[in-house]
């Protein structure tokens, strides 16, 4: 979390993060993926993803939407995720460009 905010507290503008929009199968996203609020952002703390989905996030990601829905609370992301029907949920991200990743166990990028 230090680092996290660390991190984003280097970027200057939000002209710097890039926005990337990262499709997770539905019961991932609840069982797999920590957020937490820091320094008024959501922030992704912890991914403990399968190895099929692979290393997806980074430190310091932090979620603006869930299927294209902005979001201004760790609260308002469980209440998209939870009434989705999708197979998949869409979350869309803002990410510090070279930020470290959240390795998976076993992955062959590590």
């Amino acid at each position: 979390l230090v680092y996290n905010i660390i991190s984003y507290s280097k970027v200057t503008d939000d002209s710097q993060l890039q926005e990337v929009d990262i499709c997770i199968p539905h019961a991932d996203v609840t069982s797999n993926l920590t957020l937490i609020e820091a320094a008024g952002q959501i922030c992704v703390s912890y991914w403990k993803g399968p190895y099929r989905l692979g290393c997806i996030f980074h430190h310091g990601d932090h979620i603006v939407a869930v299927n294209d829905l902005r979001t201004q609370s760790i609260d308002e992301v469980s209440l998209f995720v939870s009434r989705s029907m999708r197979k998949e949920v869409k979350l869309t991200v803002r990410r510090i460009p070279d930020s470290d990743i959240f390795h998976i166990k076993g992955c062959s990028c590590s």
